[in-house]
């Protein structure tokens, strides 16, 4: 196993004396709308969002683009799956929306046994990511409409993630119409 600078790996320290615990390396966290999000979370809630998404085969990670991190999901289907990629994409996009309160930018199958690992047979993703940008990824399934921020077919009642803008303290400055209910104003106009 390869030592890494703690500085590099630490993510949490817990309460208790004496004691750490290390969930992932920095470079690998995904910040979106200014929450962190690590990403074998992410990749766990994909694969196990269909069951045409392979296992084990999943990399997460997050892309810049317009000024904002976006997330960007490359995953390999089972070789022998012969059926509807954009409902597949449409349940990696509900079930990640709905864990982790996060839009996915882009999901990308790819060919069997091509995601980067290690010879361990950990995900590198940070070579996913670089083969994702300079287009070197074998791609069997990509959107047509990358980056679309709802997917067709996601669940009914899936939330809507409002993000506050920069410099606004209270729910009822950035919501048109304040806040129904315990604020004592409503959505409506006027």
């Amino acid at each position: 196993m390869r030592c890494e600078p703690l500085s590099r790996c630490v993510r949490s320290v817990s309460g208790r004396t004496g004691e750490i615990c290390v969930t992932g390396r920095i470079e690998d966290v995904i910040v979106v709308d200014w929450t962190s999000h690590y990403p074998q979370d992410v990749e766990y809630t994909a694969e196990h969002s269909h069951p045409a998404v392979r296992g084990g085969c999943v990399a997460a990670f997050g892309i810049e683009e317009d000024g904002r991190e976006r997330l960007v999901i490359v995953a390999e289907l089972d070789h022998a799956f012969d059926g509807d990629t954009d409902a597949v994409a449409a349940a990696v996009r509900g079930a990640v929306s709905e864990e982790h309160w996060i839009d996915v930018h882009e999901v990308v199958f790819i060919a069997v046994r091509t995601v980067p690992k290690t010879s361990s047979g950990k995900i590198r993703r940070g070579e996913s990511r670089g083969r994702y940008l300079d287009g070197t990824l074998d791609v069997r399934y990509a959107p047509a409409e990358p980056g679309r921020a709802t997917a067709t077919g996601a669940r009914r009642g899936a939330f809507v993630r409002l993000t506050r803008p920069p410099g606004t303290r209270w729910l009822p400055e950035w919501v048109p119409g304040g806040c129904p209910g315990t604020c004592g104003t409503s959505l409506g106009p006027g």
